[in-house]
């Protein structure tokens, strides 16, 4: 009879640990159901006018994503546009949000699509719309996905000149001085160059980086890039939000001079050439 009682006595030790243990796991991401779009329509076109510019020519909307039946974090929605019908095909943020819409004027639009694009003025581009989900400083769970749906623009001719993007580092004059980084001028498209002076090593012979933002006095949007990176070339990697993980720094040949950075963040590449007068 004692050993009955023990061994129920342990059964029921075991039950309250298990359930202490399970109380201290935190979150379980048990539901997870992906941002499905509910605007545009499917096929939808717009043909950008001069009269549009000032004006919302495209709302995308969708469906919540839902991560967990449980308390999470806020959740971040970035909306991506992505050319099918070009030479060369570009994928671009149109923007990120917390809202389950974004809209976009003719200004905004046409600006993606002749700037970062590289589209012709009147012919229409083939897009396709996705939006993507994922947890706000919690870099760890998965991003949901929605499905995708085709619609086409057609660019209005418009001399467009795109904000800088900005250039700093420990191997850059700004250091890593978010408030003070180099503004990098505009070529074409995506495309961002400057002439820079670059420091190899600090006193201690620690080799020293770069990267790029789009805005003075923030982290984000930014780009980095990955762990095929070289000193002379390499991809870049978009961070369009503080809550995205931080991408790796981006390395700078060994000896200081003055040296030609080129980022091209439409198809997310950077080199680093010597400048020769």
């Amino acid at each position: 009879m004692k050993k009955i009682v023990l061994m129920f006595a342990a059964a029921a030790f075991g039950a309250v640990l298990f359930q202490g243990c399970e109380e201290e796991r935190g979150p379980v991401l048990d539901t997870m159901t992906a941002p499905s779009l509910t605007a545009p329509a499917a096929n939808a076109s717009i043909v950008i006018e001069e009269a549009m510019l000032e004006e919302t020519v495209l709302t995308i909307s969708w469906s919540a994503a839902a991560f967990s039946l449980e308390t999470l974090p806020d959740v971040a929605y970035q909306v991506e546009l992505t050319s099918t019908n070009l030479p060369t095909n570009v994928t671009v943020t149109a923007g990120v949000t917390g809202a389950t819409t974004l809209s976009l004027t003719g200004n905004q639009l046409n600006g993606f699509l002749l700037t970062q694009m590289a589209a012709t003025p009147g012919v229409p581009v083939e897009l396709e719309v996705v939006v993507h989900a994922s947890l706000v400083n919690n870099v760890a769970a998965d991003d949901l996905h929605s499905g995708t749906v085709s619609i086409s623009a057609t660019p209005f001719e418009q001399v467009i000149i795109p904000d800088p993007i900005y250039l700093l580092g420990n191997a850059s004059p700004a250091g890593w001085n978010n408030g003070q980084a180099t503004p990098m001028t505009w070529v074409e498209g995506g495309v961002f160059a400057d002439t820079v002076q670059l420091i190899a090593f600090d006193s201690d012979g620690d080799p020293q980086y770069i990267k790029f933002i789009a805005n003075l006095g923030a982290w984000a949007p930014q780009w980095g890039t990955d762990a095929a990176a070289t000193a002379e070339s390499g991809n870049l990697v978009y961070r369009p939000t503080e809550a995205a993980a931080d991408p790796p720094t981006i390395p700078v040949p060994a000896t200081d001079g003055m040296y030609i950075i080129t980022a091209d963040t439409a198809n997310m590449t950077y080199t680093i050439v010597p400048f020769v007068e």
